[in-house]
């Protein structure tokens, strides 16, 4: 599924869940339970609906949206036409195991991680 990641938002947060089922140290044998079908099914949902993907016009300027959380960082590329925004690709990671369970990060942390 992570080939689809550029055409859903927030796909690490979504993901996460199912994603953590794939990590070594995740057991041979593990318990799918509700958290990982709701985040399978909301991604399902996702891929099932026609993604709207834009072209872009190198005339008219770029509009970066980006989040952060706990688990992941996400960003949207945009363009705005007649006074609507439209987008042009969505870009999203998982945080790495030391900066994702940093519950004491500050705000200020977060906000400079979308950023980067």
């Amino acid at each position: 599924m992570n080939y689809y990641r550029d055409y859903i938002p927030n796909y690490a947060d979504i993901a996460h869940p199912v994603t953590e089922l794939t990590k070594k140290r995740a057991p041979e044998i593990f318990d799918w339970k509700e958290i990982h079908q709701t985040a399978f099914q909301d991604l399902k949902d996702k891929l099932s609906k026609t993604p709207e993907l834009y072209t872009p016009t190198l005339e008219k300027p770029f509009i970066i949206h980006s989040d952060a959380s706990q688990v992941g960082i996400g960003a949207c590329l945009s363009q705005e036409c007649d006074g609507k925004q439209y987008p042009i690709c969505y870009a999203s990671q998982k945080l790495t195991p030391a900066l994702a369970h940093d519950r004491e990060r500050s705000l200020c942390d977060s906000l400079v991680l979308e950023e980067v």
